[in-house]
């Protein structure tokens, strides 16, 4: 009975002892460091996994899934808050390779002997932050007891993103070079396009006498890249441009 008690007596001054170096090093000038630097670092709480079910309605569809399309589609409209996820990883991930920089140079200028430095680190290594760097996408199709599934790590969803965004920015390209070409379409290129066509359609050969419309037309349409300059411009009556379209 003795020796338990003394146990216990030993174990309560080794905790008491503990809790009182704990307190001591709370207040050391390393300690205090890392907490400035922790209020100076903000990161995002973001979720290990998600997880997205979807049903199909046949064998078929569910053999035929494209699964890259599906997550295109789901961080094109943030379903599932997962564009917003993505871009807090990536936040968390730049910023931690400075915070760490940060970080290790607080401990290397600890000049302290063997045993503080011990407790120190541990101190400090409890109160260190430690973001979520890295999150899983993963796509479970179902039909009837059948199912098939895909991970997807946050590189790949990356390379995704990029790829939604390039694609995202050559449409705005696109629809700008579009519009900038069709201004260029003043009333004096107008009129020498119709000159030059002896105002007559250059399809069916009817003109201005034979009460049709004449409109001037891009021989390479604008929405494949062809420009508002003389040579790419031609005449063409109201019918023969409906049929043209945007066919070159």
């Amino acid at each position: 009975m003795k020796i338990v008690v003394i146990i216990i007596i030993c174990l309560l001054i080794l905790f008491c002892l503990n809790r009182l170096i704990i307190f001591k090093l709370k207040k050391d000038i390393i300690y205090k460091k890392l907490k400035e630097l922790n209020r100076f670092y903000f990161f995002y709480n973001t979720p290990k996994k998600i997880v997205i079910e979807e049903l199909v309605n046949s064998k078929k569809s569910l053999l035929k899934y494209n699964f890259q399309e599906k997550v295109l589609s789901l961080i094109n409209n943030n379903q599932d808050n997962l564009l917003i996820y993505i871009q807090d990883i990536y936040h968390n991930k730049k910023y931690l390779k400075e915070y760490n920089k940060e970080y290790l140079s607080i401990l290397n200028s600890m000049n302290y002997n063997k045993i503080k430095k011990y407790y120190l680190k541990k101190l400090l290594n409890n109160i260190k932050l430690k973001p979520r760097i890295s999150f899983s996408l993963k796509i479970k199709v179902i039909y009837k007891n059948y199912k098939v599934y895909k991970i997807y790590k946050y590189d790949d969803l990356l390379l995704l993103v990029k790829k939604l965004k390039d694609v995202k920015l050559r449409k705005e390209l696109k629809r700008k070079f579009m519009k900038m070409e069709r201004n260029k379409m003043s009333l004096g290129l107008r009129y020498d396009v119709l000159k030059r066509d002896n105002f007559k359609c250059c399809v069916c050969g009817y003109g201005s006498l034979d009460n049709v419309k004449l409109h001037v037309d891009h021989i390479i349409p604008v929405s494949r890249g062809g420009k508002t300059k003389l040579d790419n411009l031609q005449t063409l009556c109201n019918r023969c441009n409906l049929g043209k379209s945007d066919k070159v």
